[in-house]
């Protein structure tokens, strides 16, 4: 296989195009220094009425653990999920008047399986759609892509930029 311009070409050989996949021999996780990570942010509007139909309390949405098992479902298997930070911004503005944010600051890895920005930007929208169909919130800023990978190990320093 060889790269031009960042777009792996076949390598042609005899005539026939040969494509070589290069894929993990076992399911044994990568080391967490090589894992290739993606992130984005999930706001769900906690409007108050909306907050009565919901199939989850406010608390376990911003204090629990409810996201992290909502997101778990979907992440399949070989790749790691974590919800990294959180915060509740309140009030925060909206056409309607001020509404309580909860924002969630989602990492996926690669752990037994390569991680595509394709594959964790189709988790980050099933994850927005579960939020709208399960729990009947909105979700604010809603379909925006995930990051660009980069490596899990500057994980702890971009939190740290993300919180100032």
């Amino acid at each position: 296989q060889t790269s031009h311009r960042g777009v792996d070409r076949p390598w042609i050989k005899d005539g026939a195009a040969q494509l070589y996949t290069f894929t993990f021999p076992n399911k044994q996780a990568v080391e967490e220094s090589l894992q290739v990570s993606c992130r984005h942010e999930l706001r769900i509007m906690l409007h108050p009425e909306k907050l009565q139909a919901c199939t989850v309390s406010r608390d376990d949405i911003v204090e629990g653990d409810a996201v992290f098992q909502l997101a778990r479902e979907l992440v399949p298997e070989g790749f790691r999920m974590e919800v990294a930070a959180r915060d509740l911004l309140t009030p925060y503005e909206l056409n309607r008047g001020h509404v309580p944010l909860a924002v969630f600051l989602m990492n996926y890895s690669g752990q037994q399986k390569p991680l595509t920005r394709q594959l964790a930007d189709d988790i980050r929208a099933q994850l927005e759609a579960q939020v709208q169909d399960k729990w009947k919130l909105e979700v604010a800023k809603a379909g925006r892509l995930v990051s660009r990978p980069y490596p899990r190990y500057l994980l702890p320093k971009l939190i740290k930029e993300y919180k100032r």
